[in-house]
């Protein structure tokens, strides 16, 4: 795997799966394709609210994700202890990752945002993003942009580093939970799940 480190806030491998493993997860994203739900975002006071002012895509809860949840868990299991140590985080075991598939479709973002909601009390700490989309890539925009602050307030400021990675197919992306991020504007003509911005995502936890 080649990897991409930005400081301590973000890390990223490519080729993180085997293309047997990757074509797994394609395959069962397309098998339940009616099972997608609308995507929610987490407000205070209000959990699991679907706004889309903020974000436009289609989910498989972890629930849904099933078989390919339990195999997934089990590949960032692997590699979290090197993903730790590069990030000088202590290394140690997950309480908990939480896994789903999202579908980011025509027209479909996610506005700045962060991971931990003051419900989690710190305890998500880590976020990863998996791009599984077919290839060739039938849909344009979709980056993940991390910016290199807490803060939304502090977004416009000159000193906010903006670190943009690109949906490129089997590469993985973690980074700090409580960084704010967005999923930029995505363009896909068909619409169909199978061209859209497919990607295995989820928090790890620490109690």
């Amino acid at each position: 795997m080649n990897t991409m480190k930005v400081d301590q806030i973000l890390l990223a491998f490519d080729q993180f799966l085997m293309p047997t493993e990757l074509d797994f997860i394609t395959e069962y994203a397309m098998k339940m394709e009616k099972t997608f739900s609308p995507a929610t975002t987490v407000q205070m006071g209000r959990p699991g609210t679907r706004d889309t002012a903020r974000r436009r895509a289609s989910v498989l809860t972890e629930v849904g994700a099933g078989e390919v949840g339990k195999f997934f868990r089990a590949r960032i299991e692997q590699a979290l202890p090197s993903v730790l140590q590069d990030l000088q985080l202590p290394v140690r075991r997950a309480s908990r990752i939480s896994v789903q598939i999202t579908s980011t479709g025509d027209r479909g973002f996610y506005k700045p945002h962060v991971d931990n909601s003051p419900q989690d009390s710190n305890r998500r700490v880590l976020s990863f993003v998996y791009f599984c989309h077919r290839y060739p890539v039938s849909f344009q925009g979709g980056e993940l942009r991390v910016f290199s602050t807490r803060s939304h307030a502090e977004l416009t400021n000159p000193g906010v580093q903006v670190h943009a990675i690109s949906p490129e197919q089997n590469r993985i992306v973690f980074f700090m939970s409580d960084f704010v991020h967005e999923i930029c504007p995505v363009v896909c003509s068909s619409n169909r799940l199978a061209d859209t911005r497919l990607t295995v995502n989820g928090w790890i936890y620490f109690d």
